[in-house]
């Protein structure tokens, strides 16, 4: 099995056991490095994690021991930039309860540099319904 093999499989056991999260995976072949970012930080935070971790990156250096493997955080500075692989888990919720901001919007109107391109009113949303509409202008004409 190869590297990046291993740590896939690896990755796919993790979402069977935490199913509320996800997992992004990034390749640096130059450097030898594989960068794991795991979501929400409940996970990545909890001792189950951190058991589960420390298992995986001993096993990964036995088998690969001129390669790093590394997990972190959403939050954190390392950052995906080109992913390899992503999966979620089944119960993974990308707007969980702590994450969830409540704003009410104002009608706003948008203009393109000539002309009123479209009056948007947006009421309260909710995760259950948003109720956008869109009115546009019939009777106006631009005057040079």
């Amino acid at each position: 099995m190869d590297v990046k093999d291993f740590i896939i499989s690896k990755l796919d056991a993790l979402l069977e056991k935490f199913k509320n999260a996800k997992v992004r995976y990034e390749n640096d072949s130059l450097a030898e490095i594989h960068c794991v970012e795991v979501t929400p930080k409940e996970v990545y935070n909890s001792i189950d994690f951190k058991e589960w971790e420390d298992s995986v990156v001993s096993e990964f250096d036995e088998q690969f021991p001129f390669e790093g493997l590394y997990f972190f955080s959403d939050d954190s500075a390392m950052g995906i930039r080109h992913e390899d692989y992503s999966k979620e888990g089944l119960e993974f919720n990308p707007c969980t309860a702590n994450e969830r901001q409540e704003f009410d919007i104002p009608s706003v109107l948008i203009y393109s540099c000539f002309t009123p391109v479209s009056e948007i009113n947006v009421g309260a949303p909710s995760l259950d319904e948003e109720s956008i509409l869109f009115s546009y202008p019939t009777n106006y004409q631009f005057a040079a």
